[in-house]
C-alpha cells in the first residue's frame, strides 16, 4: 500500500488513509490498529523494519523501496504537523513527551545496516520540493510552517542516526557471539585439516606431542561471529596453511638433526648436490656471501653454479644439501598406526574487538 500510493505521488489520497485513524484535530482517541504509521516514532520504526521492505521478487525489480520511503517521509511530515504545527495554531502548549526523541527499533547489524542508508534517503526527500510541496497543499501550510516541519523532522533523524551508530558500535564490541558461527568456524578448519592429514607424507609417521606444541593465531574481526550480520567468514585455506607450515616445521627438524645439515654462517653449500633446502634466514646469510635465488633457483656468485631450491618456513639459519646416493636423514620412521583423530586443539579468545582463534598441532615425529 505504502509504494503503491508512493508510486503515484497522490499526497491527499495518503492522508485520507491516514485519517481513517486519529486524524490531526480529533477530539476522542481511537486505540485500535491502524494500517498506517501514526507517530513519528511510528514512520521511524517503519523505515526501520524489514517488514516494510519486503524482499520478494516482485518488490525488488519494481524498486519499490523508494516509492515505500516517499509514502513514509510524507507521513513524517504529516506527523510532525499533528504535533507541532496544528497544536500551535490552535494555542495548545506542546508537551515535552511530545517532541521526546523516538528511539529506533533496530536492534540486529543487519537491520542496523538496512535502516542507516533508509534514514538517509529520508533525509534528502524531507528536502525535496516534490514532496514538501505536495504535502503543503495537501496540509494548506505556509513556506514557514513546512520550513518548520523539515528542520524538526531533521533533528529527529539525525538523532536516529546516531542512536544507530552507537547501537551498531556496542554490538560489534560487546554483542553477544553465536555459537552456530564458531562452531561452523572451527569445523571447517578441522575438516580441511583432515585433508592435509591424509595428503602429506610426515603425518603418516607421527607421535601425539607430549608439549604444547605448535600453536597457529588467527585474528578475526568480531562480527564474524555475531548473530544475524548476514555475512558470512569462511576459513577455507587456513588449515592447509597450518598443517603446511607444520610440516615443514618437522621436515626441517629430521633434515637439521642429519649429518647434511650445516649452519649458512660457518659454510657454503656445495654446488656437487641435488636440490639445496634452506630457511628465509639462511638465504639471508647467503645473500651476503654473493648467493642469489628467484624462489626456486640458488645461484652461486658470479653465477658459476645453480642448483634447485626447495625453500623451508622455519626457524634458523641452517642449510641442508641433498647428495645423490645419499639417506637424507639418518632417522627410522615408521607409521604408528595411530588412530585418524585429529591431534589439534582449538580455542578462541574474544579480545579487544576481534576474535582471536589458537590451534595448537600436537604432532611431534618419532
Amino acid at each position: 500500500m505504502l509504494a503503491l500510493l508512493g508510486n503515484v505521488r497522490n499526497f491527499e489520497i495518503l492522508v485520507k488513509c491516514r485519517e481513517t485513524v486519529n486524524p490531526v484535530g480529533a477530539v476522542s482517541i481511537n486505540v485500535g490498529k491502524s494500517l498506517l504509521p501514526c507517530t513519528a516514532s511510528e514512520v521511524v520504526n517503519s523505515i526501520c523494519s524489514p517488514k516494510s521492505f519486503p524482499q520478494d521478487s516482485f518488490y525488488a525489480n519494481a524498486n519499490r523501496e523508494d516509492d515505500t520511503l516517499v509514502s513514509l517521509t510524507a507521513l513524517f511530515i504529516y506527523s510532525i504537523y499533528g504535533s507541532i504545527i496544528y497544536p500551535k495554531k490552535c494555542g495548545e502548549v506542546i508537551s515535552e513527551i511530545t517532541l521526546a526523541q523516538p528511539i529506533p527499533m533496530a536492534k540486529t547489524l543487519r537491520n542496523i545496516r538496512a535502516a542507516l542508508p533508509r534514514i538517509n534517503k529520508t533525509l534528502i526527500m524531507l528536502n525535496s520540493s516534490d514532496i514538501g510541496n505536495g504535502m503543503k497543499e495537501v496540509l494548506k501550510i505556509t513556506d514557514e510552517d513546512l520550513r518548520e516541519i523539515i528542520d524538526t523532522g531533521k533533528t529527529i533523524l539525525d538523532g536516529c542516526i546516531e542512536t544507530l551508530e552507537k547501537t551498531e558500535q556496542d554490538i560489534l564490541v560487546k554483542g553477544t557471539l553465536s555459537a552456530e558461527k564458531l562452531n561452523r568456524f572451527s569445523e571447517e578448519l578441522r575438516e580441511e585439516m583432515l585433508g592435509e592429514w591424509s595428503r602429506l607424507p610426515l603425518f603418516k609417521y607421527r607421535l601425539l606431542g607430549q608439549c604444547e606444541g605448535f600453536t597457529y593465531k588467527k585474528s578475526s574481526p568480531r562480527e564474524a561471529f555475531i548473530s544475524d550480520t548476514n555475512v558470512h567468514y569462511s576459513s577455507k585455506g587456513l588449515g592447509a596453511h597450518i598443517f603446511n607450515i607444520h610440516h615443514g616445521k618437522l621436515a626441517w627438524y629430521l633434515l637439521s638433526e642429519s649429518n647434511g645439515s650445516f649452519s649458512a654462517e660457518r659454510c657454503s653449500p656445495s654446488p656437487h648436490c641435488e636440490i639445496v633446502v634452506a630457511t628465509k634466514e639462511g638465504l639471508e646469510v647467503l645473500a651476503q656471501k654473493g648467493f642469489s635465488d628467484n624462489g626456486s633457483l640458488l645461484k652461486w656468485p658470479d653465477n658459476l653454479y645453480s642448483r634447485p631450491l626447495y625453500r623451508l618456513n622455519a626457524d634458523g639459519k641452517n642449510i641442508y644439501v641433498v647428495v645423490s646416493g645419499e639417506s637424507i636423514c639418518r632417522f627410522d620412521l615408521r607409521d604408528c598406526n595411530l588412530s585418524d583423530e585429529l591431534p589439534v586443539i582449538i580455542n578462541y579468545e574474544d579480545k579487544q574487538g576481534e576474535i582471536v582463534h589458537t590451534v595448537t598441532v600436537n604432532i611431534d615425529p618419532i
